[in-house]
């Protein structure tokens, strides 16, 4: 597929982009579990076994304070997942070595001037959309 002497490239960021409002809804369906096993856990189950007293009161008592200190820490780890920027590559990262190939030896400042205008070096990988080095095992997505 050549278009005006130049390969047509699939993008997948333009599908990156249709995910932002999925993950609105995904973070609502979440919570919509989270209610739904709230009520039934507490409202309908052990809420009402409290009452009762005895053996059977204990009981609830103990399940629904795990619960509660579970359910604490379920949400407080998913919102810390969901709100934390996952971070970037600093724009002058340059690698000390070549990790791909497993090499431990240090680029010489001849390879880093190489780095800067060389993108066919097949050391070091430049990504597609911003046109910067790119880590070992590291993907660029907007999302």
């Amino acid at each position: 597929m050549h278009r005006s002497g130049t390969a047509m490239a699939w993008n997948v960021f333009k599908f990156c982009t249709a995910l932002r409002g999925l993950g609105s809804i995904m973070i609502l369906l979440v919570l919509g579990v989270v209610g739904v096993t709230y009520y039934a856990v507490v409202l309908t189950n052990y809420g009402p076994a409290l009452s009762q007293g005895g053996v059977d009161s204990f009981a609830a008592l103990t399940i629904l304070v795990l619960f509660h200190f579970l359910l604490a820490m379920l949400l407080w780890s998913y919102f810390s997942v969901v709100f934390t920027d996952p971070g970037a590559v600093p724009a002058n990262w340059r690698p000390a070595a070549d990790e791909e190939r497993g090499e431990s030896d240090p680029l010489t400042s001849l390879q880093f001037v190489g780095l800067q205008t060389d993108s066919s070096n097949p050391r070091v990988r430049f990504c597609r959309k911003c046109n910067q080095p790119k880590p070992p095992r590291c993907h660029h997505c907007s999302v």
